[in-house]
């Protein structure tokens, strides 16, 4: 009989400790298959992640025609002005004459890459939201755009000055309210008043056929020569 009751004595002795705890009227913690949410990174890991997605971003603008110089300081991440700690600002400059800002999330490179416009994650150029793709293709779209706006209208100038309408500097001037679409807009001032000037974001010259306009009307470029010939011609003008 003894024996037996040092069996059972035994065995409560053994349990997991459920009796006492019933015993105390205290319920048992359930068990949860929730995640418990991961602790916030390190704000050094942030930087160093938002840095390193930046070198990246650089990487592609100039394998699409961008030049490496002066493109960005991946070392010259600012705070980010909304306030968000997971994002870091980056200056890029895809040509000398533009800049924009970058809002670089400082997560891995794929998660960034993945991530859709306004969703989580997503890459932010001026305070809009891009796809990752998107973005490198429009900056470098309009790096593109400036250089051959700038080559078209050197191209224009010179063969008008070789025809004897020569444009001082001060003569041309960009008229910011008519460019867009693809064409940047000037104003010449010439003897017989201002000729307005389209020209477009891609090649022109001899036997091109993208279209160049002068005074609202679209020509080739050899026939865009003789109308900014005739209109700055006093003659032509009366």
């Amino acid at each position: 009989m003894y024996e037996d009751d040092a069996h059972a004595h035994d065995a409560q002795d053994a349990d997991d400790g459920h009796g006492d705890v019933a015993r105390r009227g205290e319920s048992m913690p359930e068990e949860s298959d929730s995640v418990m949410p991961s602790p916030e990174p390190e704000p050094a890991r942030i930087e160093a992640l938002a840095r390193a997605n930046m070198v990246a971003f650089a990487a592609e603008l100039v394998a699409r025609g961008c030049a490496a110089e002066g493109l960005v300081d991946p070392d010259a991440a600012e705070e980010d002005d909304e306030g968000r700690p997971e994002y870091r600002l980056f200056a890029v400059r895809p040509h000398a004459d533009m800049e924009h800002w970058i809002a670089m999330p400082g997560v891995e490179l794929a998660v960034v890459r993945a991530a859709e416009p306004n969703g989580p994650w997503s890459i932010e150029c001026d305070t809009d939201s891009y796809a990752w793709a998107d973005l490198v293709e429009e900056l470098a779209e309009e790096a593109i755009g400036v250089v051959a706006f700038a080559r078209n209208l050197a191209l224009f100038r010179s063969e008008l000055a070789r025809r004897g309408l020569v444009l001082r500097d001060e003569e041309v001037n960009v008229d910011v309210d008519a460019c867009g679409g693809g064409y940047e807009a000037f104003k010449l001032r010439t003897p017989a008043g201002v000729v307005r000037l389209h020209v477009p974001d891609r090649e022109v010259g001899p036997g091109s056929r993208a279209e160049v306009f002068v005074n609202g009307h679209g020509y080739v470029y050899e026939q865009a020569i003789e109308a900014v010939i005739d209109a700055a011609t006093p003659a032509s003008s009366a």
